[in-house]
């Protein structure tokens, strides 16, 4: 009887001994992503004045676990893509945007990013440039956690994850769809109208639903335009004369 229980408890050691070193691995498995984020901020003292440029890092954990759920979520969801239409295409995005913001992947880069105590611009900029340091390739669009794991998307992909960080940093944002050149970008509201960087780069708006939006595109990691990143207002030439008429619908 001894002997008999002296096994069962064995057996149970051995099966917790396993559970630790394979089954607990696994599902504590984490990716780890990080980006930088150059800050330049104009100081003075009496006469002089001058830019101080300081490299900011914006580090996001994420577990394998959370991320395989919501990859297979979505693939049970939309596994096909098979759009027939822009319309048919607004709710996939709507609802990658939407589980996305309320992400704790989301939620952590933002809070980074508020942390560093930039304007409305500069703020939107910054987040051009953390979109800018993956890479561009052509896939599914996906949730914004997945193109940080991934650390690549199309223009698709990276308006959802744009879209999502300035959403949940309480931005309002609406999506921009090209029916001719195939492309989507983002517009975001703005209390006052970005400054111009660039003389080749003119500042783009347009008005829904009275609100006044500029637009951002998100896929600045196109080698075509060979562009760093794409500041707010600024759009690429290959769009400016549909931007007339581009689609606009809310996030």
């Amino acid at each position: 009887m001894v002997i008999r229980k002296n096994k069962i408890v064995s057996c149970a050691l051995f099966s917790f001994v396993i559970l630790a070193l394979v089954v607990i691995p696994v599902y504590a498995q984490t990716y780890t992503r990080s980006w930088t984020v150059t800050v330049v901020r104009r100081e003075s003292f009496l006469i002089w004045s001058w830019e101080k440029v300081e490299n900011k890092t914006i580090t996001v954990t994420i577990s394998k676990a959370f991320y395989d759920y919501w990859k297979n979520e979505r693939l049970r969801r939309y596994g096909g893509e098979r759009f027939r239409s822009f319309l048919e295409y607004i709710p996939y995005e709507r609802w990658l945007i939407s589980v996305s913001v309320e992400s704790e992947p989301v939620k952590s880069m933002v809070t980074q990013l508020k942390a560093l105590g930039l304007n409305e611009t500069n703020y939107v900029n910054a987040v051009s440039q953390i979109a800018s340091q993956m890479e561009y390739a052509h896939g599914p669009d996906k949730f914004a956690f997945e193109t940080m794991v991934d650390w690549k998307a199309d223009c698709d992909g990276f308006c959802a994850f744009v879209a999502s960080i300035l959403i949940a940093s309480g931005y309002k944002v609406v999506l921009l769809f090209y029916r001719e050149a195939h492309h989507e970008q983002i517009a975001v509201h703005l209390e006052t109208k970005p400054s111009q960087t660039s003389e080749r780069y003119l500042i783009y708006w347009l008005d829904y639903k009275g609100i006044r939006y500029y637009p951002l595109e998100c896929a600045g990691q196109n080698p075509n335009w060979s562009y760093n990143y794409w500041r707010v207002g600024e759009l690429p030439e290959d769009f400016v004369d549909e931007f007339k008429t581009v689609w606009v619908y809310s996030a």
